[in-house]
């Protein structure tokens, strides 16, 4: 969020000043929200689409509950935008938001949605137990920790995986004992069980927001960045 916009913007000053990096403070407040992303993956859900998007079934769905106005999730924006960003590993997991203050609570989650932002992950399957509530740090990484461990898509893959580790192993011990028949069964296991995690993506080491998805900055930031930037230029030629 915040320190990557700072790296951008110390590198552009490098870049500006004869390959002399300049320090200074960004200016906090109200900063999340002069972030604009020209892809915005965050599902926006409204009473005619919340039944059919969060309670579908076939897909974990986790949706932020929030009021524009509202501080805290002012501040949880671009974190809530990380998440979607990480959760594109997990195919079957959606990332949604509704915004409680232009329209109605859902009758569905009345009772859960007490104040703003409320964050809530409706399983797949539609479990006995309903929705679960977000308690933690509003970060990326502590919501996509708790996001792998509740969801059922997520859960039911690792399972899956884990089944096919073991299958590897017999099936190499198949091959080496020379029992092919018993290879041969275990590969047609092993190719349906490998169909059904195919669409899990992988992350590659270091790789961060989607090129697309990179933001750009809004007039407030650029203005505040350019006046600091002035404002050391003229101090170093006094």
């Amino acid at each position: 969020g915040v320190r990557r916009i700072a790296e951008v913007v110390r590198a552009f000053a490098f870049s500006s000043f004869g390959g002399k990096e300049e320090e200074f403070v960004l200016p906090k407040e109200d900063l999340e929200q002069d972030i604009h992303y020209p892809d915005d993956p965050v599902v926006k859900l409204t009473p005619q689409n919340f039944a059919a998007v969060a309670l579908d079934g076939a897909r974990d769905v986790v949706v932020k509950f929030y009021a524009p106005w509202c501080g805290h999730c002012k501040a949880m924006r671009v974190g809530y935008m990380e998440l979607c960003d990480r959760m594109e590993l997990h195919t079957d997991v959606k990332v949604a938001e509704y915004d409680a203050s232009a329209h109605e609570v859902p009758p569905q989650v009345r009772g859960l949605v007490q104040g703003f932002p409320t964050v809530l992950l409706f399983p797949a399957g539609d479990p006995a137990g309903g929705p679960v509530a977000y308690q933690g740090e509003r970060e990326a990484g502590a919501m996509a920790a708790w996001v792998e461990r509740n969801a059922v898509t997520v859960r039911a893959k690792d399972e899956l995986k884990q089944r096919i580790a073991v299958l590897e192993e017999e099936q190499r011990s198949a091959v080496g004992e020379e029992r092919f028949e018993d290879a041969a069964r275990v590969r047609d296991e092993l190719a349906e069980l490998r169909k059904r995690v195919a669409g899990d993506k992988v992350l590659a080491p270091g790789a961060g927001t989607p090129k697309h998805r990179m933001p750009t900055f809004g007039p407030k930031i650029l203005r505040e960045t350019m006046h600091n930037l002035n404002k050391k230029k003229k101090e170093e030629e006094a």
